[in-house]
């Protein structure tokens, strides 16, 4: 789930999935938190990966994009992922 764009893992980070949900017709907020000792992705407030080794401590770009499975049954092509809105903000400094 986490690869840049040639397919290539960055800095040996593991693959990761959410199971269990299904998503199909909902809404879910998508969230990451980026501090200097973790990166945190969560849906729905809950939390589906933390990286803590190789944090990027330089500036770096939002991309979006949804997977398709495998082996998609017809009825579920084209795949769809509508973005109502971004909010990026960061923490003040203590």
């Amino acid at each position: 789930m986490w690869c840049t764009c040639d397919g290539q893992k960055p800095g040996g980070a593991s693959n990761a999935q959410s199971s269990g949900t299904k998503f199909n017709n909902n809404f879910y907020i998508y969230t990451l938190e980026w501090s200097p000792e973790a990166i945190v992705w969560k849906i729905n407030g809950q939390e589906v990966h933390r990286e803590i080794k190789h944090i990027p401590d330089e500036a770096m770009y939002l991309a979006f994009c949804t997977i398709l499975p495998e082996n998609p049954a017809d009825n579920s092509l084209p795949g769809l992922m509508e973005i109502d809105w971004i909010r990026c903000y960061q923490k003040k400094k203590d």
